[in-house]
Protein backbone atom coordinates (compact mmCIF):
# COMPACT_ATOMS: atom_id res chain seq x y z
CA UNK A 1 0.00 0.00 0.00
CA UNK A 2 1.19 3.50 -0.70
CA UNK A 3 1.84 5.50 2.19
CA UNK A 4 0.36 9.32 3.03
CA UNK A 5 3.02 11.14 1.53
CA UNK A 6 3.38 8.62 -1.26
CA UNK A 7 -0.37 9.63 -2.03
CA UNK A 8 -0.01 13.12 -1.34
CA UNK A 9 2.78 13.56 -3.97
CA UNK A 10 0.89 11.48 -6.69
CA UNK A 11 -2.13 13.48 -5.86
CA UNK A 12 0.07 16.81 -6.30
CA UNK A 13 1.84 15.42 -9.26
CA UNK A 14 -1.15 14.17 -11.19
CA UNK A 15 -3.46 17.51 -10.62
CA UNK A 16 -0.62 20.01 -11.44
CA UNK A 17 0.86 17.32 -13.92
CA UNK A 18 4.17 17.77 -12.47
CA UNK A 19 6.90 15.65 -11.74
CA UNK A 20 7.79 14.52 -8.11
CA UNK A 21 9.63 16.35 -6.17
CA UNK A 22 13.27 14.50 -5.39
CA UNK A 23 15.73 16.58 -2.58
CA UNK A 24 19.02 16.05 -3.53
CA UNK A 25 21.00 16.04 -0.22
CA UNK A 26 24.35 16.28 -1.53
CA UNK A 27 23.17 19.33 -2.99
CA UNK A 28 22.06 20.99 -0.17
CA UNK A 29 25.05 20.03 1.92
CA UNK A 30 27.30 21.51 -0.57
CA UNK A 31 25.20 24.76 -0.67
CA UNK A 32 25.05 25.18 3.11
CA UNK A 33 28.78 24.50 3.38
CA UNK A 34 29.66 27.11 0.62
CA UNK A 35 27.14 29.59 2.32
CA UNK A 36 28.91 28.93 5.54
CA UNK A 37 32.51 29.69 3.75
CA UNK A 38 31.19 32.64 2.49
CA UNK A 39 29.98 34.10 5.86
CA UNK A 40 33.30 33.22 7.36
CA UNK A 41 35.66 34.98 4.40
CA UNK A 42 33.07 38.14 5.04
CA UNK A 43 33.56 38.13 8.58
CA UNK A 44 37.24 37.90 8.48
CA UNK A 45 37.07 41.33 6.32
CA UNK A 46 35.41 43.26 8.41
CA UNK A 47 37.76 42.46 10.92
CA UNK A 48 40.19 43.20 8.78
CA UNK A 49 39.31 46.65 7.83
CA UNK A 50 38.81 47.50 11.41
CA UNK A 51 41.92 46.18 12.36
CA UNK A 52 43.70 48.43 9.66
CA UNK A 53 41.73 51.32 11.18
CA UNK A 54 43.02 50.66 14.84
CA UNK A 55 46.34 50.49 13.37
CA UNK A 56 46.41 53.43 11.29
CA UNK A 57 44.97 55.18 14.87
CA UNK A 58 48.26 54.08 16.72
CA UNK A 59 50.37 55.22 13.52
CA UNK A 60 49.47 58.60 13.91
CA UNK A 61 49.27 59.06 18.21
CA UNK A 62 53.03 56.37 18.23
CA UNK A 63 54.59 55.60 14.73
CA UNK A 64 58.10 54.14 15.66
CA UNK A 65 56.00 51.95 18.42
CA UNK A 66 53.84 50.75 16.43
CA UNK A 67 55.88 49.55 14.17
CA UNK A 68 58.10 47.90 15.92
CA UNK A 69 55.41 45.53 17.32
CA UNK A 70 53.98 44.93 13.65
CA UNK A 71 56.81 44.67 11.67
CA UNK A 72 59.27 43.09 13.73
CA UNK A 73 58.87 39.32 12.84
CA UNK A 74 58.70 40.09 9.61
CA UNK A 75 62.27 42.14 8.78
CA UNK A 76 65.28 40.36 8.14
CA UNK A 77 67.79 41.09 11.16
CA UNK A 78 71.02 41.55 10.06
CA UNK A 79 73.56 39.46 13.20
CA UNK A 80 76.00 41.54 14.78
CA UNK A 81 79.63 40.29 14.19
CA UNK A 82 80.70 37.99 16.46
CA UNK A 83 82.96 38.97 19.22
CA UNK A 84 86.76 37.23 18.47
CA UNK A 85 87.05 35.89 21.83
CA UNK A 86 83.78 33.78 20.57
CA UNK A 87 85.16 32.30 17.88
CA UNK A 88 86.07 28.39 17.80
CA UNK A 89 89.29 28.20 16.83
CA UNK A 90 90.34 26.86 12.88
CA UNK A 91 92.55 24.88 11.44
CA UNK A 92 95.19 27.35 9.12
CA UNK A 93 94.07 26.89 5.73
CA UNK A 94 96.42 24.53 3.95
CA UNK A 95 98.00 27.55 1.42
CA UNK A 96 99.11 30.09 4.98
CA UNK A 97 101.20 27.47 6.26
CA UNK A 98 105.05 27.27 5.64
CA UNK A 99 106.25 24.12 5.74
CA UNK A 100 109.71 23.16 4.29
CA UNK A 101 109.07 26.63 1.61
CA UNK A 102 110.98 29.34 2.90
CA UNK A 103 111.58 30.54 -0.79
CA UNK A 104 109.25 33.87 -0.33
CA UNK A 105 110.43 34.77 3.47
CA UNK A 106 113.07 37.12 3.67
CA UNK A 107 115.02 36.88 7.31
CA UNK A 108 117.37 39.67 7.68
CA UNK A 109 119.65 40.42 10.93
CA UNK A 110 120.41 44.19 12.31
CA UNK A 111 120.26 46.21 15.04
CA UNK A 112 118.32 49.44 16.06
CA UNK A 113 119.62 52.24 18.86
CA UNK A 114 117.02 53.23 21.61
CA UNK A 115 117.78 56.13 23.78
CA UNK A 116 118.68 54.36 27.21
CA UNK A 117 120.77 51.63 26.00
CA UNK A 118 124.19 51.77 25.81
CA UNK A 119 124.63 49.87 22.70
CA UNK A 120 122.54 48.88 19.66
CA UNK A 121 119.63 45.80 20.23
CA UNK A 122 120.03 43.01 18.50
CA UNK A 123 116.90 42.27 16.37
CA UNK A 124 115.76 39.60 13.50
CA UNK A 125 113.25 40.37 10.89
CA UNK A 126 111.03 38.21 8.78
CA UNK A 127 108.98 39.71 5.87
CA UNK A 128 106.96 37.53 3.06
CA UNK A 129 108.70 39.26 -0.20
CA UNK A 130 105.84 38.21 -2.32
CA UNK A 131 103.27 40.27 -0.21
CA UNK A 132 105.50 43.07 0.50
CA UNK A 133 105.81 43.60 -3.10
CA UNK A 134 102.30 43.13 -3.75
CA UNK A 135 101.09 45.71 -0.75
CA UNK A 136 99.64 42.73 1.16
CA UNK A 137 101.17 43.07 4.80
CA UNK A 138 98.56 42.84 7.59
CA UNK A 139 100.71 44.78 9.99
CA UNK A 140 103.31 43.92 12.51
CA UNK A 141 104.13 41.26 15.01
CA UNK A 142 106.73 41.65 17.81
CA UNK A 143 108.53 38.56 19.67
CA UNK A 144 109.93 38.98 23.07
CA UNK A 145 111.64 35.97 24.90
CA UNK A 146 112.43 34.20 28.15
CA UNK A 147 115.29 34.25 30.42
CA UNK A 148 116.77 30.64 28.60
CA UNK A 149 115.71 31.85 24.91
CA UNK A 150 116.37 34.67 22.30
CA UNK A 151 115.29 35.30 18.47
CA UNK A 152 116.95 32.24 17.54
CA UNK A 153 114.67 30.58 19.36
CA UNK A 154 111.48 31.57 17.15
CA UNK A 155 113.67 31.34 13.92
CA UNK A 156 114.02 27.64 14.96
CA UNK A 157 110.89 26.92 15.86
CA UNK A 158 109.36 28.55 12.60
CA UNK A 159 107.46 31.28 13.83
CA UNK A 160 109.42 33.97 12.25
CA UNK A 161 108.59 32.03 9.04
CA UNK A 162 104.96 31.21 10.21
CA UNK A 163 104.03 34.86 11.25
CA UNK A 164 105.55 36.51 7.70
CA UNK A 165 103.34 33.78 5.48
CA UNK A 166 100.36 34.97 7.46
CA UNK A 167 100.94 38.21 5.97
CA UNK A 168 103.01 39.81 8.96
CA UNK A 169 106.14 42.17 9.19
CA UNK A 170 107.57 39.66 12.43
CA UNK A 171 110.28 41.44 14.06
CA UNK A 172 111.85 39.17 17.30
CA UNK A 173 114.43 41.11 19.44
CA UNK A 174 116.95 39.98 22.01
CA UNK A 175 116.66 42.45 24.92
CA UNK A 176 118.78 43.81 26.93
CA UNK A 177 121.85 41.24 28.66
CA UNK A 178 120.96 38.55 26.66
CA UNK A 179 122.88 36.46 23.17
CA UNK A 180 123.40 38.80 20.77
CA UNK A 181 122.44 41.73 23.14
CA UNK A 182 124.59 40.84 26.10
CA UNK A 183 126.71 43.70 26.03
CA UNK A 184 123.57 45.91 25.79
CA UNK A 185 122.32 47.66 28.90
CA UNK A 186 119.08 49.38 29.87
CA UNK A 187 119.20 52.65 31.90
CA UNK A 188 115.18 53.41 32.90
CA UNK A 189 111.86 52.41 32.82
CA UNK A 190 111.68 48.96 30.59
CA UNK A 191 108.08 50.38 29.52
CA UNK A 192 109.28 53.81 27.83
CA UNK A 193 111.74 51.81 26.80
CA UNK A 194 109.49 49.60 24.04
CA UNK A 195 108.01 52.82 23.29
CA UNK A 196 111.14 54.26 22.16
CA UNK A 197 111.50 50.84 20.47
CA UNK A 198 108.85 50.50 18.41
CA UNK A 199 109.14 54.39 17.26
CA UNK A 200 112.62 53.48 16.12
CA UNK A 201 111.46 50.09 14.67
CA UNK A 202 109.11 52.26 12.75
CA UNK A 203 106.31 49.65 13.92
CA UNK A 204 102.46 51.36 14.29
CA UNK A 205 100.71 48.95 16.66
CA UNK A 206 101.89 45.92 16.46
CA UNK A 207 101.37 42.49 18.04
CA UNK A 208 103.63 42.50 20.82
CA UNK A 209 103.93 38.67 21.88
CA UNK A 210 105.80 38.17 25.67
CA UNK A 211 107.17 34.73 27.46
CA UNK A 212 108.04 34.11 30.64
CA UNK A 213 110.89 36.88 31.94
CA UNK A 214 109.70 39.74 28.77
CA UNK A 215 106.93 40.39 30.67
CA UNK A 216 108.93 42.98 32.96
CA UNK A 217 109.10 44.57 29.25
CA UNK A 218 105.27 43.67 27.57
CA UNK A 219 103.06 44.66 30.68
CA UNK A 220 104.27 48.17 31.35
CA UNK A 221 104.07 49.05 27.41
CA UNK A 222 100.53 47.18 26.58
CA UNK A 223 98.96 48.49 30.47
CA UNK A 224 100.37 52.25 30.61
CA UNK A 225 100.46 52.54 26.84
CA UNK A 226 97.64 50.28 24.96
CA UNK A 227 96.70 53.30 22.22
CA UNK A 228 100.08 51.74 20.73
CA UNK A 229 99.02 47.97 20.98
CA UNK A 230 97.27 46.00 18.41
CA UNK A 231 97.21 42.56 20.71
CA UNK A 232 98.54 41.43 23.46
CA UNK A 233 99.66 37.22 23.58
CA UNK A 234 101.66 36.87 27.17
CA UNK A 235 102.71 33.28 27.88
CA UNK A 236 103.12 33.06 31.37
CA UNK A 237 104.87 36.44 31.75
CA UNK A 238 106.61 37.56 35.41
CA UNK A 239 105.52 40.89 36.53
CA UNK A 240 101.81 40.60 36.85
CA UNK A 241 101.58 41.21 40.28
CA UNK A 242 103.08 44.57 39.35
CA UNK A 243 99.50 46.19 38.77
CA UNK A 244 96.30 46.20 40.81
CA UNK A 245 93.39 44.54 39.44
CA UNK A 246 91.55 47.76 38.91
CA UNK A 247 94.72 49.02 35.92
CA UNK A 248 94.10 45.35 34.78
CA UNK A 249 90.29 45.87 34.88
CA UNK A 250 90.57 49.35 32.73
CA UNK A 251 92.44 48.08 30.06
CA UNK A 252 91.13 46.81 26.73
CA UNK A 253 93.49 45.89 24.24
CA UNK A 254 92.46 42.22 22.84
CA UNK A 255 94.76 39.37 24.98
CA UNK A 256 94.97 35.81 23.98
CA UNK A 257 96.46 34.23 27.48
CA UNK A 258 98.68 31.38 26.79
CA UNK A 259 100.16 28.75 29.10
CA UNK A 260 100.81 24.98 29.84
CA UNK A 261 98.72 23.14 31.66
CA UNK A 262 101.43 21.26 33.38
CA UNK A 263 102.79 24.93 34.57
CA UNK A 264 101.49 25.46 37.93
CA UNK A 265 103.19 27.98 39.16
CA UNK A 266 104.09 30.91 36.97
CA UNK A 267 100.97 29.84 34.37
CA UNK A 268 98.45 29.52 37.25
CA UNK A 269 99.81 32.72 39.06
CA UNK A 270 99.94 35.03 36.20
CA UNK A 271 96.48 33.83 35.23
CA UNK A 272 95.24 34.57 38.52
CA UNK A 273 95.97 39.08 37.57
CA UNK A 274 95.55 39.05 33.90
CA UNK A 275 92.09 37.21 34.23
CA UNK A 276 90.98 40.75 35.53
CA UNK A 277 92.00 42.44 31.88
CA UNK A 278 88.30 43.09 29.94
CA UNK A 279 88.99 41.90 26.83
CA UNK A 280 90.77 38.42 27.14
CA UNK A 281 90.50 34.45 25.40
CA UNK A 282 92.48 32.06 27.48
CA UNK A 283 94.03 28.84 26.17
CA UNK A 284 95.47 26.38 28.68
CA UNK A 285 97.58 23.90 26.46
CA UNK A 286 97.48 20.22 27.16
CA UNK A 287 100.12 18.59 27.65
CA UNK A 288 103.05 21.64 27.78
CA UNK A 289 105.00 23.05 30.43
CA UNK A 290 106.40 26.67 31.30
CA UNK A 291 107.43 27.40 27.76
CA UNK A 292 104.25 26.10 26.09
CA UNK A 293 105.01 27.37 22.64
CA UNK A 294 108.29 25.54 22.77
CA UNK A 295 106.61 22.36 23.51
CA UNK A 296 104.14 22.08 21.09
CA UNK A 297 104.41 24.67 18.51
CA UNK A 298 101.99 24.24 15.75
CA UNK A 299 99.34 24.25 18.31
CA UNK A 300 100.80 27.44 19.20
CA UNK A 301 100.95 28.50 15.55
CA UNK A 302 97.31 28.03 15.42
CA UNK A 303 96.47 29.66 18.35
CA UNK A 304 98.40 33.07 16.55
CA UNK A 305 96.60 32.61 13.43
CA UNK A 306 93.15 32.27 14.72
CA UNK A 307 94.30 35.71 17.00
CA UNK A 308 95.31 37.45 14.31
CA UNK A 309 92.90 37.02 11.89
CA UNK A 310 89.69 37.87 14.24
CA UNK A 311 90.97 40.67 16.67
CA UNK A 312 90.04 44.19 15.32
CA UNK A 313 92.67 45.90 12.74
Amino acid sequence: MMSFMDRFRYFVATRLKMQPIRVNYKAVTLLVSLTFTLLLMLMRLIFSAIASNDSTLLLSQNSSSVLFEQFENNVTKTEPPMDWKERSIEEIPQEMKVGNDYSTIGIRESTVTVDGLNAPLYFREALDESRAGEGKVEGSVVLLHGAMYSSHTWLELGTLHQLAKFGYRTIAVDLPGYVNSKEVQLQGDMGDFMVKLLENLKVTRPVVISPSMSGLYALPLVLKHPDLVRGFVPIAPVGTGNFTAEVYAANNVPTMIVYGELDKELGDTSYENLKNMANIQLHKVKNANHAAYVDLPERFHQLLFNFLTHIPK
